[in-house]
């Protein structure tokens, strides 16, 4: 979570967190940069002294998000005890989206994603099981909602109500940064020098993966399992494979 004067900035895990918290570091010094270990707090966690600002965050295309999650935690496998050597995309896509794990991780607490020496901050999959939703949407629905706790309807009941239980100001997608960063900025009148903005084009990206395209690594049977656990999202956001 970044907190500025004018927006606070909600970080989900691999939707291009690390690059918005450079640019902030470097454009808004007022900025304050939550610990390691809570890195990834929730919208629900924020302070209600900072509720009146520009609240936002990042989606990504699910399809490519797995993937990215998936060679993050490589090769050591610390985090979800899903993604080793031994297991290829498939396998750790298909385990990770299985209502048997879902349900046997029901109260279960993992290490926040990539850093295992931290606590176990990330919150029991009792949420991601009763919702039937697939890993992405549940991280989506945690770090967004105020109320996650009580939405056990479903991705349709959710879908339905998605603009009044979204407790965010505006999602951007990963794909067009720093695009829709800025024109968030000037549409909210939140100033960026026009040199500043120019070198934002220009920002390489930060603790990216290195992979193949995401479309490599999936067959018919896995498009189609993730299309239907994060049918939320894409449908939401409008996301193809």
């Amino acid at each position: 979570m970044i907190i500025n004067d004018k927006f606070v900035f909600i970080h989900n895990p691999r939707t291009g967190g690390a690059f918005i918290k450079n640019l902030c570091k470097r454009s808004f010094s007022d900025s304050k940069f939550a610990d390691l270990q809570d890195y990834h707090l929730p919208i629900a966690s924020l302070e209600e002294q900072y509720r009146d600002r520009l609240k936002f965050g990042m989606i990504r295309n699910p399809w490519a998000w797995y993937v990215s999650l998936y060679h993050f935690q490589q090769p050591r496998g610390q985090w979800l005890r899903l993604c080793s050597p031994n297991n290829n995309f498939k396998e750790f896509v298909t385990t990770l989206l299985s209502s048997e794990f879902a349900k046997k991780n029901k109260q279960t607490k993992f290490f926040p994603v990539g850093n295992p020496s931290a606590p176990k901050t990330v919150p029991v999959f009792q949420y991601m099981h009763d919702l039937s939703v697939g890993f992405f949407s549940y991280r989506y629905i945690y770090m967004f909602f105020d109320l996650y706790k009580d939405i056990f309807g479903g991705q349709e009941d959710i879908f339905a109500n998605h603009d009044n239980l979204l407790s965010l100001d505006c999602v951007l997608k990963t794909e067009e940064l720093p695009n829709n960063v800025i024109n968030l900025f000037d549409k909210n009148y939140i100033i960026v020098p026009t040199e500043e903005k120019k070198r934002w084009k220009k920002e390489p990206k930060r603790n990216y993966t290195k992979h193949k395209p995401y479309q490599h690594y999936y067959d018919e049977e896995l498009i189609e399992l993730v299309e239907f656990k994060d049918r939320l999202i894409i449908e939401k956001y409008n996301y193809e494979f």
